[in-house]
């Protein structure tokens, strides 16, 4: 019974810790999600209504950390936008806030409701 009890929080313990990707379907029914780069989301997606440039972010450049890094590609794209926010509204008032780092989609933020 103990074994029994201690297997199914495990199932449940690493099913959870998988499930990291955020979706986000664009306003034209395509599907984006985290860990694709910035320029396959501006090919799938319409124009954001928002487009935000932070270049104060730190700009750290780690192959290990960035899923979007590919061995032997040039690494200058990188040092463009290392963190740019773009904000969808969904039909008239739900926001959707995309978060790039290191030119990757990082996050999937919904925002509030706008009037």
């Amino acid at each position: 019974m103990k074994w029994t009890s201690i297997a199914v929080a495990a199932v449940f313990y690493f099913s959870v810790l998988q499930a990291y990707a955020d979706n986000f379907s664009c306003p034209n029914d395509n599907i984006v999600s985290t860990g694709d780069k910035i320029t396959t989301v501006e090919a799938k997606c319409d124009p954001p209504a928002f487009k935000t440039n932070d270049m104060s972010a730190p700009m750290h450049f780690n192959p290990e950390v960035n899923p979007c890094y590919k061995s032997g590609e040039p690494y200058a794209w990188l040092k463009k936008e290392p963190y740019v926010e773009w904000t969808y509204t969904e039909g008239s008032s739900l926001q959707h806030i995309l978060v790039f780092y290191q030119g990757c989609l990082r996050e999937v933020r919904t925002g509030g409701f706008v009037k």
